[in-house]
């Protein structure tokens, strides 16, 4: 039996349909354009460019979480984990929450494609974009922040990504938690991957002085996410270890921090492929936020624009332990 109230699983459910069935005028509400860049916006402190480079930005994110985070490409999760999941999910009435489920949705698709006598329930503040799914999918409207809307014990696992850009403090996330200790099932599993806000050399010297564009767009992008209410987390792991630690609520926690170098170096073939979809990842990143951060000046856009490219290219093939990397966390755990 769902979690969900059944006016809300009637309401959300794609019951096998080729098309997502969400309350009249939703996309007015949605969308806004803003200097001729389409967001999705729920208020002021949560708003998203939607265009064709920020949903590239999402799949690529997806392809370097398989390879750098769970092992290997097309993996929706760590390898040591599919022992417990296929006995957790593989129950009839097995249910999955993933926490911010994105533009595409495309982890709890591919999971709901996977154990398909599993419900599957997709929650963010905005629809998604794609307009098919698995029929043993739900999609909810609504915010982490303000609670998750479950019942205690109603999920074998729970999933999130890439929320920490939205995370005011650390005691946001630790409420957050609470909350997904509270709809877990004893013995459920949080599975969670997220990285950090900023890049840095490989060696550890100044990103100002060598990549200097960067270093500006860094600088205003955190004073965007600050001015929005973010913390604009840049130590992920110890953040989600503490607070998971702390909770009390979780055992067999594992924490696996995660360097990924942008671009490619010639040594590792599975790195410099990881590296080359985040080379590709942070051109694509820099350019649409940047354009957004300059508020659509052209002559700004156009000189970070190509400053920003020209410090990327230089970054493709530099040798080992010379270009600058992204770094990131993959958490799990189990409920007491």
């Amino acid at each position: 039996m769902s979690s969900l109230p059944e006016s809300e699983v009637d309401r959300y459910s794609l019951a096998g349909t080729s098309t997502t069935s969400f309350t009249p005028s939703m996309s007015s509400l949605w969308y806004r354009e803003r200097e001729g860049i389409r967001f999705q916006v729920v208020n002021e402190a949560y708003f998203y460019p939607v265009g064709e480079e920020h949903l590239q930005i999402e799949d690529l994110w997806d392809l370097i979480r398989a390879i750098k985070y769970y092992d290997g490409p097309g993996r929706c999760f760590p390898k040591a984990l599919e022992p417990l999941l296929n006995e957790l999910l593989s129950k009839r009435d097995a249910q999955v929450l993933d926490v911010g489920s994105g533009l595409r949705a495309k982890w709890v698709v591919d999971m709901a494609s996977r154990w398909p006598s599993a419900t599957f329930v997709a929650m963010d503040l905005l629809p998604p974009v794609e307009t098919w799914s698995p029929p043993n999918c739900i999609f909810e409207i609504a915010d982490c922040m303000e609670g998750l809307q479950y019942q205690d014990a109603s999920f074998e696992l729970v999933n999130h990504s890439w929320l920490s850009w939205w995370l005011p403090d650390d005691l946001s996330y630790a409420k957050l938690v609470d909350e997904v200790a509270r709809v877990l099932r004893p013995g459920g599993v949080l599975l969670l991957s997220e990285f950090s806000n900023e890049v840095v050399p490989e060696d550890g010297t100044s990103l100002e002085e060598r990549y200097p564009t960067m270093a500006e767009f860094q600088v205003m992008n955190r004073a965007v996410a600050l001015a929005a209410g973010s913390r604009y987390l840049t130590d992920v792991d110890l953040v989600f270890d503490r607070v998971l630690r702390d909770s009390g609520k979780f055992t067999d926690i594992h924490v696996s921090r995660i360097d990924a170098q942008i671009g490619e170096r010639g040594v590792d073939p599975e790195k410099d492929q990881a590296g080359q979809y985040s080379y590709l990842m942070s051109t694509c990143g820099f350019h649409s936020w940047m354009q957004v951060l300059a508020g659509g000046a052209p002559e700004e856009t156009q000189r970070m624009d190509g400053g920003i490219k020209a410090e990327l290219e230089t970054t493709r093939e530099c040798a080992p332990g010379k270009g600058v990397k992204g770094s990131g966390v993959c958490v799990w755990a189990r409920r007491i």
